[in-house]
């Protein structure tokens, strides 16, 4: 990313440039704004091997998609 945004400086034109970069970054690793606030997947209430597998399944996907976007957002430069 090539916006950098303070928060501390709140939400003023960098914020809204930074967002913005964000948004399209985000689509070309095939995840949405709407994903930064997505839960861990939760444990199965039933304990059968589908189940489980199933959700090792969703929780390596959830890390792999939450380490693509810590790697995308920690390098935006900063002031």
């Amino acid at each position: 990313m090539k916006h950098a945004w303070r928060v501390r400086d709140g939400r003023g034109p960098e914020y809204t440039l930074w967002r913005d970069e964000l948004g399209d970054s985000l689509a070309r690793i095939g995840l949405t704004l709407d994903d930064i606030n997505e839960e861990p997947p939760a444990p199965p209430a039933t304990q059968t091997a589908g189940h489980t597998t199933l959700w090792i399944a969703a929780t390596l996907q959830y890390q792999r998609e939450g380490t693509a976007l810590f790697d995308l957002v920690r390098p935006s430069p900063r002031h």
